[in-house]
């Protein structure tokens, strides 16, 4: 894939994620999970990639790839693994390891052997760090070929926002998820150091139809606040 063809994807999959979120009405939230927000990105980036609904552009060239695997013997996808460690989440490890496995990425785009973006969503009533931890990993991890990353992570609050306190400690909870992924990609020097690296990782609370939003400043993995 061209880095023109790349850089237009990406800017047309953060307009699909923009279009999501705005869009989406936590009033229903016992009617949803992760995998709503699945079908219904799918269909935003097929449509404003102009894909049928397989994921194929007009050449025939599958774009979108689903469940896309960090490992896969029989794909010939052998870039990265993780092992769960008791209470404590998940951590990189090393490909050779028998014992572990490798992450699944929920969309990626471009070549399936060597994809240049990731895309990855947590959906959750309450905040659930060891979740969001994880999906920084697989995505920063400088073993995937990924150049630009996507994540969205919805934070339901059926009784409203967090506030006082509860805020306090739900913006600690985020930037330790972020301080988490860092140190743990650092720790095996699989920190993501490409120099063209694009990233787009929200923490979206939302109650009813209203939402607040962080963002992941990743050159210094701290999270701020966006539009309050």
């Amino acid at each position: 894939m061209s880095r023109c063809v790349a850089m237009n994807a990406w800017e047309k999959i953060r307009s699909a994620a923009d279009c999501l979120v705005n869009t989406f009405d936590g009033s229903v939230y016992n009617q949803l999970n992760e995998r709503y927000l699945h079908h219904a990105f799918s269909s935003l980036v097929k449509h404003e990639m102009g894909l049928d609904y397989r994921g194929y552009d007009r050449d025939g060239k599958l774009w979108l790839h689903p469940e896309w695997p960090t490992f896969k013997k029989i794909a010939g996808l052998g870039l990265a693994k993780y092992r769960k460690t008791e209470g404590d989440g998940y951590r990189p490890c090393e490909i050779t390891s028998r014992q572990h496995r490798g992450g699944l990425i929920d969309f990626a785009v471009g070549e399936y052997v060597r994809p240049i973006i990731g895309i990855e969503f947590s959906f959750a009533i309450g905040w659930k760090r060891p979740i969001v931890e994880f999906d920084l990993l697989k995505l920063f991890d400088n073993r995937t070929p990924f150049e630009c990353v996507l994540s969205l992570n919805f934070v339901l609050r059926p009784n409203g926002f967090a506030g006082g306190g509860g805020l306090v400690k739900f913006e600690a909870g985020i930037q330790n998820a972020a301080k988490n992924a860092s140190s743990r990609l650092a720790d095996m020097k699989y920190t993501a150091d490409r120099p063209c690296h694009r990233a787009d990782i929200r923490i979206i609370e939302v109650h009813n139809d209203k939402n607040r939003q962080w963002v992941l400043d990743s050159s210094r993995w701290h999270f701020v606040r966006r539009n309050w």
